[in-house]
């Protein structure tokens, strides 16, 4: 789905579970279905029927019932294999109880918003409850994460120390708090700008050298401020097995 696309056309074009489904269908395999265990061609296409599962109390008594939806499978028929699978296995919507046409409607609440979209905004324009929107907002998110995941340009990075009001149930002194850094590309008009907070031991050289190869491409520019931390990263060098012969020096600004 492209950017900028209306929901009313998302709804149309993806109002039913069948429609969702040659979607995806069409998205992962344009060559024809493989299977996802041992990539054979000689799949087969078949549809479960929808039935009732009893759900029981503790004792065996039957308190409820619950419907199981028709579901949309493929089995591979290569010898030895003989794997199941749907178009949504390995994908954000693997596992989950959610009609497609949810998630595919969520997918274009987040795309069109141009400064990202809250939990409680998803809660009320999808008429779902808070923990599915939440859960909706997450998992999407973390799937527009870049594939290659190394930040590059000019990066802006930084530490703070978080801690909240003091609780005697946790395991930690009166005072501490957690350490935690940030990197966060400047936008451009291609890219807008991703923010990347994690949790660290301590903020020192050692730690940012480790964030920063695994988090930031050789060639990015970075932004700081005069926290001993980074007072060397002038003159530091991406050490990558592959490639630290020819590894780029970072350039650094302070403020």
């Amino acid at each position: 789905m492209k950017s900028g696309i209306s929901l009313i056309a998302v709804h149309k074009a993806f109002g039913t579970e069948e429609a969702c489904i040659t979607y995806l269908k069409a998205a992962r395999w344009p060559e024809g279905v493989r299977c996802i265990a041992c990539d054979s061609e000689k799949v087969s296409e078949f549809v479960t029927n929808e039935t009732e599962r009893e759900i029981t109390d503790d004792h065996g008594n039957v308190v409820d019932t619950k419907r199981v939806p028709a579901r949309h499978l493929f089995q591979c028929n290569a010898e030895g294999c003989r794997f199941q699978f749907s178009a949504t296995s390995g994908t954000i919507f693997d596992k989950s109880h959610l009609p497609l046409s949810t998630w595919f409607q969520a997918v274009a609440i987040l795309v069109n918003a141009k400064k990202s979209i809250s939990a409680k905004q998803m809660e009320r324009d999808l008429g779902v409850n808070y923990r599915t929107a939440w859960f909706l907002n997450h998992r999407i998110r973390e799937a527009m994460q870049s594939e290659a995941g190394l930040f590059g340009g000019e990066i802006e990075i930084d530490g703070t120390d978080v801690g909240g009001r003091y609780d005697k149930r946790r395991k930690r002194a009166k005072y501490d708090e957690q350490p935690v850094m940030g990197m966060l590309p400047r936008s451009t008009e291609q890219q807008p700008s991703q923010v990347d907070a994690f949790l660290v031991p301590k903020e020192t050289a050692v730690v940012v050298d480790k964030a920063l190869a695994e988090r930031v491409a050789p060639s990015a520019e970075l932004y700081t401020d005069d926290h001993a931390a980074y007072r060397h990263l002038a003159t530091f060098r991406l050490k990558i097995p592959t490639q630290a012969a020819s590894a780029l020096p970072r350039k650094i600004r302070r403020g």
